[in-house]
């Protein structure tokens, strides 16, 4: 709801103080009122509506309908702080209308582009039904006196009313199919209903009010169909009333909704974009009612059919912050990205609480598609010194930054991010790899040490687990190649880190053969100094590996290896029992 509506409903809410005229009507009875019509010329709208007022209560008797007064709509408007002589925009005129309690009101322009020309009035009668309006476009009338085109648009609200009774007809039986359980009584409700609107179609040919109705009642038979051929009848019956009102008025709100939907149903996506397109044409202010449209051709792959409708809303409305927020969302769908990073600076400039996360996100990734990878990281940059704690938003911008080649930047980014949740699968992942990348192992292995206590998810801890056994196997091969004692306790703290994160048959083995190579150096040493304490650490060492290894005995991968290993793993226990019988005396 806009201020406008805002103030309009604040005045209104005075109707049960007003004078004896403000009183309605008995309900029998529908009531009119007339909108002040919109009119370059100061004063013009308001006269050309109060004309138009007191011929329509001189044309039809208070039994017949009851015409809302100048002095009572003027005394609303005025305790309400709106100027009696301004014209309201549609929605406010439907809460106008409904707050008035109307069945029915004119809406018009009246505009004279010639000083000696003809005054030129459009105009439409509306019927209000739930909280919506349906239009009756009335007749283009030119006149050179405003009382003279008063007189003319007057008669053609006399012939455009007389399909009034068969419409009112209609939408109480449609109402009362629609609640009816019984399928007999629901079908005679709505063949009433149908029958009622060919009537009000006989006596007013170009009724599109009568018409929304009996398109409506083909609707929602639709849903009580027993049959698919009944379906079929009905969407067929619904299409041609829909499109005979699309005839009538190109701008048929409900008449485009219905051709774009069923049209959907059936298969007709040409006819169906078409309504969509139309939609936007009819009301290209109504951002809702866009969205839903844009939504509709996106998910069919047409976004690029509402760019041009698109432009011509910034044209017409440029800031507008609802206009410039379509227009973004449409660009991007559109794969129109050049449009879109032009555009959503404005938007934010019109509306800063549009600047959300996925605004930056969306920005971003068109810059991206446009390979402006540095704006991109600028963009992202902003996004997380306004969300600081947004790690969606810091993994982009470290992606943006290392696109844009500033790998350093990135690094930093990307730890910040890893500070703020250690646990986080793919930006731990990222900065493991890079440290693994760069030679920097230690810290690679540092940082896994770090998050392991608090890592829960599984599939992290083996992906962690294997990139920690594969170091551990470096560590080992350098142990067993340079006879490195350091390598190898490398090697054997590791493996026990690899098996602490994701044990397997592999991490036994490895923690094993470690241990294995341990005691084999261990003893080693111990011969060559007679050493108690080295022949101990053998022994201790060689424990540890036979328990790694009885672990994964049977495992089919490592059991003929154990085999064919058993003698020297013999022979080596017999040197440690030797050494510790002998040293440590």
């Amino acid at each position: 709801m806009n201020a406008r509506t805002k103030i309009i409903l604040s005045g209104l809410a005075l109707l049960s103080a007003l004078p004896a005229f403000a009183q309605r009507r008995p309900d029998a009875v529908p009531t009119m009122t007339v909108m002040t019509f919109t009119s370059q010329e100061p004063e013009l709208g308001a006269e050309a509506a109060r004309l138009l007022r007191e011929r329509l209560s001189r044309t039809y008797s208070e039994r017949q309908l009851n015409v809302i007064p100048t002095e009572r709509v003027v005394y609303i408007l005025e305790e309400s702080g709106y100027a009696p002589n301004e014209a309201l925009l549609k929605n406010d005129e439907i809460q106008l209308g409904a707050l008035l309690k109307a069945n029915e009101f004119i809406s018009g322009s009246i505009e004279r582009p010639d000083e000696k020309g003809p005054y030129i009035v459009h105009a439409s009668l509306v019927m209000l039904r739930g909280k919506e309006g349906v239009v009756q476009p009335l007749p283009v009338i030119e006149e050179s006196r405003t009382s003279r085109a008063m007189d003319r648009l007057r008669d053609a609200i006399k012939e455009a009313r007389k399909q009034a009774e068969g419409e009112r007809i209609c939408f109480g039986r449609a109402l009362s199919g629609r609640a009816e359980s019984d399928p007999a009584k629901r079908s005679d409700f709505f063949a009433q209903a149908i029958d009622a609107g060919r009537k009000g179609i006989e006596e007013y040919p170009q009724a599109t009010v009568v018409r929304t109705c009996m398109a409506n009642v083909y609707y929602s038979l639709i849903g009580f169909s027993s049959s698919k051929a009944d379906s079929t009848t009905y969407i067929d019956s619904a299409l041609s009333v829909a499109n005979e009102i699309i005839a009538i008025d190109s701008f048929s709100i409900p008449a485009l909704k219905i051709v774009a939907d069923l049209n959907r149903v059936k298969g007709d996506q040409a006819a169906s974009r078409k309504a969509l397109l139309g939609l936007i044409k009819a009301d290209p202010t109504n951002t809702s009612l866009i969205e839903s449209v844009v939504n509709e051709l996106a998910s069919t792959g047409n976004s690029k059919d509402a760019v041009p409708l698109v432009r011509e809303m910034l044209e017409n409305s440029p800031g507008d912050a609802k206009v410039l927020n379509t227009a973004f969302l449409v660009f991007l769908d559109a794969s129109e990205f050049a449009d879109a990073v032009e555009v959503g600076p404005e938007l934010i400039k019109a509306d800063t609480a549009a600047a959300d996360t996925l605004y930056y996100i969306r920005l971003a990734q068109a810059y991206i598609r446009l390979e402006q990878f540095q704006k991109a990281a600028d963009t992202y940059a902003a996004g997380s010194a306004k969300f600081p704690k947004n790690q969606s938003l810091m993994l982009f911008h470290y992606a943006a930054l290392k696109e844009a080649g500033k790998e350093e930047q990135s690094i930093d980014v990307l730890s910040r991010l890893v500070n703020l949740d250690v646990t986080k699968p793919q930006p731990l992942l990222l900065l493991v790899n890079h440290y693994l990348n760069s030679a920097q192992t230690d810290s690679a292995i540092s940082l896994i040490q770090r998050a392991e206590p608090s890592i829960t998810d599984d599939s992290l801890k083996k992906n962690l687990g294997f990139i920690v056994l594969r170091q551990a196997n470096i560590q080992l091969q350098a142990a067993q190649t340079k006879s490195d004692t350091a390598a190898g306790s490398k090697a054997i703290s590791l493996a026990a880190l690899a098996d602490k994160l994701s044990p397997t048959a592999q991490t036994k083995f490895v923690t094993a053969s470690a241990h294995l190579l341990a005691a084999q150096h261990a003893a080693m040493a111990a011969e060559t100094g007679k050493s108690c304490t080295l022949a101990q650490s053998a022994k201790q060492s060689f424990t540890s590996a036979m328990t790694a290894f009885d672990a994964i005995r049977d495992d089919a991968q490592f059991a003929d290896y154990l085999k064919g290993m058993q003698a020297n793993i013999d022979q080596l226990n017999k040197a440690i029992e030797y050494q510790t019988g002998n040293f440590c005396k």
